[in-house]
C-alpha cells in the first residue's frame, strides 16, 4: 500500500497554505521574517539596495515571539494537509474554515482601521492590513469555491 494519501483540497488552498506552512518552518528555525523589498538609494541614482520591509529582530526575547509565531502558524495549517485525504465534498474542517477566516479578517480589519496608523507602527499597520486582505479574499475564495459561507458541509445542511 502506498504510503501518501492524495491531496483533496482546491488548489489556491495547496498553494497558499503550502507558502505560509514553508514562511512559518522558516520563521521558527530561523526567527526572523525574509522578505525585503528593494528602493533606490537616493535621487537620480540607479543603484537599488535592499531594505528589510520587515527589520530583523532586535532582542533575543523579538526573535523567540518570531519563533512562537512560526511554530503557531505551522500548527494551523497544518491541518489542512492531514485532512486533505478527505473528499472536498465532504471535508467538514475545510467547511469550517470559511466564516472563521472571514470573522479574523475582519477583526483584524477593524482592528487596523480602528486604530490607524498613528497607533501603530508602519510596518504593524501594513501587515495587519495586508493580512487582513489577503486571508479575506482567500476564505472569499474557498467559500465561492466550496458553494457555501455558513460553514457547513452541504450533506449535513
Amino acid at each position: 500500500m502506498f504510503p501518501f494519501r492524495p491531496v483533496n483540497l482546491p488548489q489556491h488552498i495547496i498553494v497558499s497554505n503550502g507558502a505560509l506552512l514553508g514562511l512559518a518552518l522558516y520563521v521558527t528555525v530561523f526567527r526572523s521574517l525574509p522578505a525585503i523589498r528593494l528602493r533606490p538609494t537616493k535621487k537620480g541614482e540607479e543603484k537599488r539596495r535592499p531594505e528589510r520591509l520587515i527589520p530583523h529582530p532586535t532582542t533575543r526575547r523579538i526573535a523567540d515571539t518570531n519563533a512562537l509565531l512560526g511554530l503557531l502558524t505551522s500548527c494551523l495549517m497544518l491541518p489542512y494537509f492531514l485532512c486533505s485525504y478527505m473528499p472536498i465534498e465532504e471535508n467538514q474542517f475545510l467547511h469550517a474554515t470559511v466564516p472563521i477566516r472571514l470573522f479574523v479578517s475582519g477583526v483584524m480589519l477593524g482592528h487596523t482601521l480602528l486604530r490607524g496608523r498613528s497607533g501603530m507602527s508602519e510596518e504593524g499597520y501594513w501587515e495587519f492590513l495586508v493580512f487582513a486582505v489577503m486571508d479575506a479574499g482567500a476564505a472569499i475564495a474557498l467559500g465561492v469555491e466550496l458553494g457555501r459561507f455558513d460553514g457547513m458541509v452541504g450533506s449535513l445542511a
